[in-house]
């Protein structure tokens, strides 16, 4: 077969045929600027094409939509044509559906300043030319659907420096990547059988090849250059280096390395290690294979199998001395021998409380770790565990731990304070000059055992070597500033900390030293009254901002003063018509909502990306958000919500400070933003580029913010302070993300997801308002009237209506000008009529109520101004059913607001009471709530109604209700009833501190 070589001059002149080689063949239609043929009527599918043959059709960035619709018919678009986008010179970005399934001939060549293509997975075909000479293309990664690369798709792509060729592809056509002048590494999938000439022809700076097929795939005596076999380190598959050193071509690579994995993914390498787990591994035999952040996820699916990591393999980290930080998945239980020895630029490992041995030499010689906590699931400690980790200033151990191998922490010479949470003290291997602590350890270093061992670990012959031994009551590691270890920092933690420093104190706790500086004086005390004052459950609030802290994570509120301003963009349908907005002062978050904060507020970290606490926190839905704000306005009894749709966008723009950016602080996305041209597809820090004119990070970029607005279109009349639409499917979401082409970043662009949603570029910023009212607007943003009837809402004040006509759903009570509260409408339910003044008659038992009645786990019953009963904010089931005993405590999403199943709602002639189900649920009824003179709410009343009971409680006894138990307080009669009723209080409670913890006022919108 003949051979054909083309210089550069004779490709140039090719790119110079392309652009006049057809005749105009037009276009079919043209939809939201984007042009189309139809290339099929049933079904009905179209692909995207050019306005005409002077090509150069698009600019700057243009979102391939996966439907269109002309005229009455909708169409899937499948495929971008020849030619579509050929030439357009200022088309910066494109976005291409999963729909699409295949890229024609030259479909993008020639297209100067495109930098950033996100391909969707669906995508099986890029033909001949299709991102030839894309000059500024870079970060391309390939779909794992996609199976054929053709000729000189991506010759002359001079911005290319790496190339993931995915499993699925079979082969690489002529030339596919000629003239990549900067393409560095390659990874050649695993199902490639072979590679055309001039594949890599001209590709100077190619060092690295890493090829995943086991059997060699055919190449040409051309697909490399003869500089590549001696500049190229070529690394093949654990068991094939003898098939490649004796394959054509391949033979003639000088510097060929069998690595040592099963295979990769993400960049992290694994062995399998039995049926469904695996261990994380290194690369090679040389190590050094990891660098930067490095999370290891719990599972990894390859080839169809999904495995769980259940160690840290043995050298699996040795020698990455550019490592600085890994997570650790709590699936691990064994970090395994010189796991992480010489990584000299980690300062910090999480050791996850799963893991139940670490390795003999696991952290050696790790120079940049300053404290280490060794979990209390960890049994053993290895020899030579955290030797040489010489900037190691703090230890704690578990209390699990029963042995730690000889010289553990020797040369650790910077060590001040070991904890040991063990009750008996673990065995220490020391023998000669063999220590596990260095001798000026155990002279001058403080040791914490607990409060029942002081004893063993001072008669312990290893243990008795440290001369400063402090007994403390501790259970888990320490936390700075909590003085008197009661899990929280607050006033009493100061305090105490006082009486210390004055030398009044008790023993010392460990917590005492809050600057870090080794000494407990003054300093000290002024650091923990900061702390304080910032507010564990509460703020230190300024003029523009609020800081807060909850269990020890702090965050901050920015302050944005209100304004008018034009919302909108004219570049994107969805985003028009551009019109007036005005807002009333607000705050919003500094930063994205952290996972430390999300995990200190709600427990738990549902995020896929774990590697920082300071990650932003993602992977939940719209309902998981608003939960997430009611619990945090009842921890701090501030106001915090999700921002409207307007309150973002103004917010993002620099508010009154703006000077008019595309992006949230610049027109540089990568100046401000995390996003698909530089995020390397994952989460990023948050705060760490550079903020927008308020002061606020990653507004564009990193992870989409839900925003509390129902998605609808704009309207362009003028508006003040807008809700959005007052009903729909989906909600807003706004800011862009780590995966998305940087258009979705401009502060105009929106876009929307089901509430139910969870992605992992999905996070919350809070927001809320700066008086604490509680303040309820129409869904057109105008003040409510009473009697106004709203969505079946009727609005009234002090507990009475008279219906007239169609019940409402709910009645909405009006306490005062701007404070509503709700009382589910019980008159739908079965036999419960109304008298002429709105409150229901005619007692009802137990077995006349056939549906659930949902309650918000956060409620406060409230009482009425002039009344002697409450009304309660409920959600009655809409479907009709059976009460069933085995619900009781189960929960469920209904608009956000998480509820529990407390059962019935029960009345009497004075108004509505809650009705807690008891094991005998005919014994007991509660009949109302008690209100003493004019105190808030301190009891219930609760009647003896079994007949087969020969009395009621009596003071003192006790009985359960809804899985609480209460005590009764005192016998007490009603004015209703001529029966004894007893007065219960929630267990340890008390008249003046009652146990109604769950219960917190919610409102519906809270301003």
């Amino acid at each position: 077969m003949k051979k054909i070589y083309l210089t550069l001059k004779q490709l140039s002149l090719v790119g110079a045929c392309l652009l006049c080689a057809l005749s105009a063949s037009g276009y079919d239609f043209l939809a939201d600027g984007i042009y189309y043929n139809i290339t099929s009527t049933n079904p009905a599918t179209v692909s995207v094409t050019f306005k005409d043959s002077n090509y150069n059709s698009y600019s700057a960035s243009v979102s391939i939509p996966s439907t269109v619709t002309n005229g009455s018919k909708t169409y899937t678009v499948t495929a971008i044509g020849p030619h579509a986008f050929e030439g357009s010179r200022n088309l910066k970005s494109v976005t291409i559906p999963s729909t699409v399934q295949a890229i024609g001939y030259s479909a993008f060549s020639m297209c100067t300043l495109l930098a950033d293509v996100s391909f969707s997975e669906g995508l099986t075909i890029i033909d001949t030319y299709a991102f030839y000479q894309c000059a500024m293309l870079e970060g391309v990664k390939l779909p794992s659907t996609l199976t054929r690369l053709n000729t000189y798709a991506f010759c002359l792509c001079s911005s290319l420096t790496e190339m993931v060729i995915p499993d699925n592809v079979q082969g690489l056509s002529y030339g596919v990547f000629y003239s990549c002048t900067n393409l560095e590494t390659v990874t050649i999938g695993r199902s490639v059988e072979s590679m055309d000439d001039n594949v890599f022809y001209n590709c100077p700076a190619l060092t690295k090849v890493i090829c995943r097929c086991s059997t060699p795939p055919t190449i040409q005596s051309i697909t490399f250059t003869s500089d590549h076999y001696s500049n190229v380190a070529l690394y093949v598959p654990k068991s094939s280096l003898s098939a490649y050193q004796s394959a054509n071509y391949w033979s003639n690579f000088s510097n060929v390395t069998e690595v040592a994995y099963d295979f990769e993914v993400d960049g992290i390498y694994y062995n399998v290690t039995g049926s469904g787990t695996v261990e994380v591994t290194y690369m090679t035999s040389n190590y050094d294979s990891y660098s930067g952040e490095v999370n290891i996820p719990p599972t990894v699916t390859y080839d169809g199998v999904t495995y769980t990591v259940t160690a840290i393999g043995n050298n699996a980290f040795r020698l990455s001395e550019s490592l600085t930080a890994v997570t650790i998945p709590n699936t691990v239980t064994n970090i395994k021998s010189y796991a992480f020895h010489y990584c000299k630029g980690l300062t910090h490992v999480e050791i996850p409380n799963s893991v139940t041995k670490i390795g003999s030499c696991a952290f050696w010689l790790c120079l940049g770790l300053q404290e280490v906590i060794i979990p209390n699931s960890v049994t053993s400690i290895g020899s030579m565990g955290f030797r040489n980790c010489s900037a190691l200033t703090r230890v704690v151990i578990g209390k699990n731990v029963t042995s730690i191998g000889s010289t553990c922490f020797y040369y650790c010479p910077d060590i001040t304070e070991v904890v040991c949470l063990a009750p008996t003290p673990p065995t220490l291997y020391d023998s000669g000059s063999d220590k596990t602590f260095m001798p000026a350890v155990y002279e001058s270093a403080t040791l914490r055992v607990p409060y029942d061992s002081h004893e063993a670990y001072r008669s312990h012959s290893m243990w008795g070597q440290f001369t400063n031994v402090v007994s403390e009551k501790i259970e888990t590691a320490p936390l700075r500033g909590d003085v008197n270890i009661d899990g929280t920092i607050d006033i009493n933690d100061v305090t105490d900390l006082i009486q210390k420093v004055l030398g009044n104190g008790g023993d010392y706790t460990g917590n005492e030293d809050v600057t870090g500086e080794g000494a407990i004086d003054i300093n000290d005390v002024t650091a923990l009254i900061d702390m304080v004052l910032k507010g564990s459950d509460g703020s230190t609030v300024g003029s523009d901002k609020r800081n807060y802290l909850i269990n020890g994570v702090p965050f901050t509120m920015i302050k944005v003063e209100g304004g008018t301003f034009t919302m909108g963009l004219n570049t994107y349908a969805d985003s028009r018509p551009l019109h007036e907005v005005t807002l009333s002062d607000y705050y919003i978050g500094q930063t994205e909502v952290t996972q430390a904060l999300w995990e200190a507020v709600t427990g738990s970290n549902p995020s896929y990306f774990t590697s920082d606490p300071n990650l932003p926190a993602e992977n939940m839905d719209w309902n998981d958000c608003q939960s997430f704000a009611y619990e945090l306005s009842r921890l701090t009894g501030q106001n915090f919500r999700l921002p409207t749709e307007a309150e973002w966008e103004f917010a993002a723009r620099g508010g009154n400070k703006s000077k008019g950016y595309t992006y949230a602080g610049s027109n540089d996305a990568g100046e401000v933003a995390w996003y698909g041209g530089n995020s390397s597809s994952k989460t990023h820090l948050v705060a760490q580029k550079a903020p927008n004119e308020l002061g606020l990070y990653d507004m564009s970029g990193n992870v989409w913010e839900w925003c509390v607005d129902w998605w609808g279109s704009y309207s362009s009349a003028a508006q003040v302070d807008p809700q959005g639409p007052g009903s729909g499917t989906y909600r807003s979401c706004r800011g862009g993300a780590y995966l998305r082409p940087s258009y979705m970043l401009e502060c105009g662009y929106r876009t929307y997801d089901l509430p139910g949603t969870k992605a992992q570029d999905s996070g919350i910023r809070l927001a809320c308002g700066t008086t604490g009212e509680y303040v309820f607007n129409n869904y057109d943003g105008s003040k409510l009237s009473e009697g106004q009837m709203v969505k079946d809402h009727l609005f009234v004040k002090e507990g009475s209506v008279t219906l007239n006509g169609a019940e409402p759903e709910r009645v909405m009570l009006w306490l005062d000008d701007d404070a509503i509260y709700e009382n589910e409408a019980i008159q739908s339910l079965p036999h419960a009529p109304y008298n002429a003044q709105g409150n229901l008659y005619n007692e009802i038992t137990y077995c006349s109520m056939q549906c659930d009645i949902y309650l918000p786990m956060n409620l406060e019953i409230v009482k009425l101004p002039g009344m002697e009963n409450v009304w309660v904010k409920g959600y009655r089931c809409p479907t009709t059913s059976v009460v069933n005993y085995n619900l009781i405590n189960q929960t469920k999403m209904i608009d956000g607001v998480l509820y529990k199943v407390y059962r019935l709602m029960i009345y009497n002639s004075y108004g509505y009471g809650m009705h807690f189900s008891a094991p005998n649920p005919n014994q007991y009824a509660a009949y109302g709530a008690l209100h003493k003179d004019d105190a808030p709410l301190i009891g219930f009343y609760v009647k003896n109604t079994d007949p087969a009971s020969s009395a009621d409680l009596g003071p003192g006894q006790s009985m359960i209700i809804a899985n609480t138990i209460f005590t009764v307080y005192e016998a007490i009669q009603a004015d209703w009833s001529t029966n004894e009723t007893l007065f219960f209080y929630g267990s340890g409670g008390n008249e003046e501190n009652p146990r109604f913890q769950e219960y917190v006022r919610v409102p519906l919108n809270y301003k």
